[in-house]
This record gives structure tokens, sequence and C-alpha cells, in this order.
């Protein structure tokens, strides 16, 4: 009896020391041997992230890795884009040269020019209409500043004998305004004019010579009706565009 009382003592003794020196890690999680309760806390959940949109991200990547391309700059010269000289529209030919022509592409003019024909001695102008259309002396000649350049030719009642006489303008009345243009090429440009006008005066009516405007102009003239020295037939254009050639 006392031996049985004498291990259960010991058994006790050691049993105390074990739980003396046992680490507490050794417990199971989350018990406190001191405080002597479950202290396992409940996990808070984690907020799901929300998947990228990796293709859009992608394709910002892929458009960052493309060059730009610089804008074009704005001309500051209306006939000139960067370095490069505008052309103007197209004609439907040559003109005869490049310093003195008129073309009319509505009526099928391309002439040469007689500059500075005086208007009052019959054998000078008569010579230059031969030729083609004059320029009256004493205007200006075409230019981007306001002036009024002013040109001449013959006309025939026989469209048949348009060549013969050279009669230029013997279909000018078929212009139209607001529509149809002029073509002027002089030392190497290119001055084109919109029909903005018809008019019909007397053939004593020299004012028409002086005639300006508050932008620049050209004004052709022929007989009215065509062929008869009657009255005066005056087609006024103005400036819409000038081309180096």
């Amino acid at each position: 009896m006392k031996r049985s009382l004498f291990l259960i003592t010991n058994l006790i003794i050691l049993f105390l020391i074990a739980g003396a020196t046992m680490p507490r890690t050794s417990f199971s999680p989350g018990y406190d041997s001191v405080l002597g309760y479950n202290t396992i806390k409940k996990a808070t959940p984690t907020q799901s992230l929300t998947p990228k949109n990796t293709t859009n991200e992608t394709r910002n990547h892929k458009a960052n890795l493309i060059a730009t391309p610089s804008p074009t700059p704005t001309p500051r010269h209306p006939k000139v884009l960067g370095t490069f000289t505008l052309i103007g529209p197209p004609l439907p030919s040559q003109p005869v040269n490049k310093s003195g022509t008129i073309m009319i592409p509505k009526i099928s003019v391309n002439s040469p020019i007689v500059w500075d024909v005086t208007v009052n001695n019959k054998a000078e102008y008569n010579k230059a209409l031969n030729a083609g259309v004059a320029h009256a002396l004493g205007t200006p000649k075409p230019s981007e500043e306001i002036v009024n350049s002013y040109f001449f030719a013959h006309s025939t009642a026989d469209e048949r004998n348009i060549a013969r006489y050279a009669a230029v303008f013997t279909k000018l009345h078929e212009l139209k305004v607001s529509r149809d243009t002029i073509s002027i090429f002089y030392n190497d440009k290119r001055y084109d004019y919109l029909v903005i006008d018809k008019t019909i005066v007397s053939k004593f009516d020299t004012s028409v010579l002086t005639k300006s405007h508050t932008f620049s102009s050209i004004t052709l003239q022929t007989c009215d009706p065509p062929g008869q020295p009657i009255n005066r037939l005056l087609v006024t254009g103005k400036l819409i565009g000038v081309y180096d050639e």
C-alpha cells in the first residue's frame, strides 16, 4: 500500500515538472496556458482583387510603342504647304508661253498676250490683235496688289472665222458669273481669276480703262454683238489664286 502511494506521488511530481518545462508552442494552436482560453481569432477575409483588363493594358502598351506622327504644320502663306508650292487647278492644256498667255477653259481660249499696246493707235492695236490678245498700255500688269489689268481682243459674228481673224473673244459672252475662270500667265507666274461680272457699255465709254476695285482684278473687252463695234462687252475677273510656274 505504501509502495503504491509512493509511485503515485512520483508520477504526479514528474507530470508537474514536465508541464512546467514544456514549451508553450507545444500546446494546441490558440490555447493560452496562462489565460486558460482559446485565443484563435477568426481570419479576416481578404478582399478579392478585381482582375485587371490585361487585354486593354496590352493594347495600350503596344499603342505607346508606336511612334506618334508629328502634326502637319499650318502653312503661313496660302500658296505654300511646308516647303512645297501648291499647284493650281489643272488646265486642259499648257500655255502658249509663261511670260504672256491668257487661258479661258470654258471657251477654249489659249492665246498669247501682246503687252503695252496703245489703245488709240489703230495700226498698233490691229497688229497686236492679229497676234492674239492685247494688254492696254497704262494699265497695270497682273499682280497680287490691288490693280486692274485691261485686255481686249477681236470677236466675229461667224465662229468659223475665229482662227482666220484671231477673234479670240468671240465666245466671251458665254462665260458664267461666279462659275468660270480665267488664267493669265505672266513672268512665270499663273494668276487665276473668277468671273464676277459681265457688263455691256457704250463703245465711247473710256472710263472702263481706269476702273478700279478693292481687290486685284482684270477686265476683258470685245465688241458686242460679236464682230460688230456697236457696244463693248466687259467681263471682270477677281483674283483667286497665284501659282509659281
